[in-house]
């Protein structure tokens, strides 16, 4: 054990503490009769605090069928190949939708908060953890197995629950930066356009 604050965190594996599985072969489901649903794929965990970004889509048979393979908000989503591993929580705009082979999704149970834990996987101590469990000689791969073995920091829930606000915080002052950004580059966008259309029109009615 060791000391967060005044109380004792405990560490446990994160099988003890998390359901932990990976995604679906979504190349495999194409067929004539089928349905699009949005799929989570590597390229979108770097965008999960940004609104504005969409989600592709993947055809499906039935997808009734494959409930245990889509997202519930926040859960986690830890990529499977590779030595830059990317990890994301998922937001609720990302809700229900397939999980892609090369990832794979970890849903926290009562004991650990999903935004602590997907903070401490995205620490320098998080990734280590994970980078000492990737096997494989050309193409590194992280299994569900290695991956359910790291010992995860778990501290009391009282104190788990000051951490999030703390982190919820961050978070809300993050994305209201980037939409801020996002704003700018929008209206620097239409100006420029703007300019360049009324130089166009002048040049054709000279």
């Amino acid at each position: 054990m060791t000391q967060v604050g005044t109380k004792e965190c405990q560490f446990r594996p994160l099988g003890a503490v998390a359901s932990v599985h990976s995604g679906l072969p979504t190349y495999r489901l194409r067929t004539e009769a089928s349905v699009p649903i949005p799929v989570l794929k590597v390229r979108d965990l770097n965008h999960a605090h940004e609104p504005s970004w969409k989600l592709g889509t993947v055809e499906v048979p039935r997808p009734d069928r494959l409930e245990s393979h889509r997202t519930r908000t926040r859960d986690i989503v830890v990529t499977a190949r590779g030595t830059n591993l990317k990890v994301a929580l998922v937001p609720d705009r990302w809700n229900g939708a397939l999980v892609d082979w090369n990832l794979i999704v970890i849903r926290p149970g009562s004991r650990v908060r999903p935004e602590l834990l997907v903070g401490f996987l995205q620490s320098p101590a998080g990734r280590r953890a994970m980078d000492r469990r990737l096997t494989g000689t050309s193409l590194l791969m992280l299994t569900v197995k290695n991956l359910e073995e790291i010992e995860i920091p778990v501290p009391p829930l009282d104190q788990q629950e000051r951490l999030v606000q703390l982190l919820q915080s961050a978070d809300r002052q993050y994305e209201s930066a980037i939409a801020a950004a996002e704003l700018r580059r929008r209206i620097a966008q239409k100006v420029a356009w703007d300019a360049m259309k009324g130089a166009r029109d002048e040049g054709e009615s000279a």
